[in-house]
């Protein structure tokens, strides 16, 4: 599933701006390509996009598709086969041998009212959509249904598409129930960053252009983390134990302890064991991680990824924090 939370955040910004915007998603896809169905990009009439379909191959493409609609259409349906070798001289000469249907919308508040008022609501799942594969009906209704009141909170990723699925085959507003194609995003996913200090600032950034809700908790209340502040999204001085209970528990799924500070960091490894955290990040050495589990319990319920990121081999703050983003990114699509 795709991180919605930049494109949302473009389409806003630019209705904002009273730009026409437009939302392009991969409806339909067979063989081998980039994108995957479901796969967003939003585009202004400026040219400027946030988002991909097909890696860069296509994009400027799917902009001219969707600037040179008539002013009295709001849908289109754009077909590319890259299967044919005849698309390297006529074609976009993208190379990838499948074939894929966009949806490109003009986005308006009065013919996408759910839309905009699902986006709006930045505490609940990204827009859920019901959109008919069958090409003709799909340019014809309403391809936005607004979901979130009929997901339970507690449902598991791995079956959100078969609950979706269930909704559809019961709902009167989907005639043709073959012809369904289903598209969920998930709400804007969010990290606690701990501790407040170089690599603090070029983590919260990549993570915040990457479409993260940056929380930043540090031990002390000191200059480090009042030049932070601003920077995150929310930002609190939390002694160890008061994390569990201070931070929100969606904010707790993806937890990076970066302080430096071994007992702070021990104390906050103890009062994290009984949260429902998903990945759990420790900065430093696997002797330090040892150091660290000799106060812990023996049967510590979460695995710690120590030493945290991927081994790229930089050392500066900012080739640090790339490294630490690309694990937590390769977890987040792994588990979505």
């Amino acid at each position: 599933m795709q991180n919605f939370a930049l494109i949302r955040d473009f389409i806003l910004e630019n209705h904002k701006k009273s730009n026409s915007t437009y939302l392009a998603t991969l409806i339909k896809r067979s063989g081998t390509t980039f994108g995957r169905v479901g796969q967003k990009m939003a585009f202004s009439e400026l040219g400027d996009f946030q988002g991909l379909i097909s890696g860069g191959c296509l994009e400027a493409d799917i902009v001219e598709h969707g600037l040179g609609m008539p002013i009295d259409r709001i849908k289109k349906i754009v077909h590319y086969d890259l299967s044919s070798s005849e698309d390297l001289i006529f074609g976009t000469g993208s190379g990838c041998p499948g074939t894929i249907d966009v949806l490109i919308e003009r986005l308006d508040i009065k013919t996408h009212e759910k839309l905009f008022e699902i986006l709006l609501d930045k505490t609940q799942a990204m827009p859920s959509f019901i959109k008919s594969s069958n090409l003709e009906d799909l340019e014809q209704a309403s391809s936005y249904h607004p979901l979130k009141s009929e997901i339970p909170g507690n449902i598991e990723y791995e079956t959100l598409g078969d609950h979706v699925q269930k909704i559809v085959a019961n709902s009167p507003k989907v005639e043709q129930k073959d012809s369904v194609f289903n598209d969920v995003n998930l709400k804007q996913p969010g990290m606690t960053i701990v501790g407040a200090g170089l690599i603090s600032r070029s983590l919260l950034e990549l993570a915040k252009r990457t479409g993260w809700f940056t929380n930043l908790v540090s031990y002390k209340k000191n200059l480090s983390f009042q030049a932070l502040e601003s920077i995150a999204d929310s930002a609190h001085v939390l002694e160890p134990n008061q994390i569990p209970s201070k931070v929100s528990q969606s904010l707790l799924e993806y937890v990076l302890l970066i302080s430096h500070r071994f007992e702070e960091d021990q104390a906050s490894l103890n009062s994290l064991s009984t949260c429902p955290i998903y990945f759990l990040g420790l900065l430093g050495s696997h002797s330090r991680l040892q150091h660290i589990r000799e106060g812990l319990p023996g049967d510590y319920p979460h695995h710690i990824h120590c030493p945290l990121g991927l081994p790229l081999g930089g050392r500066s703050p900012e080739e640090i924090s790339l490294s630490i983003m690309a694990e937590v990114l390769q977890n987040y699509y792994r588990k979505n």
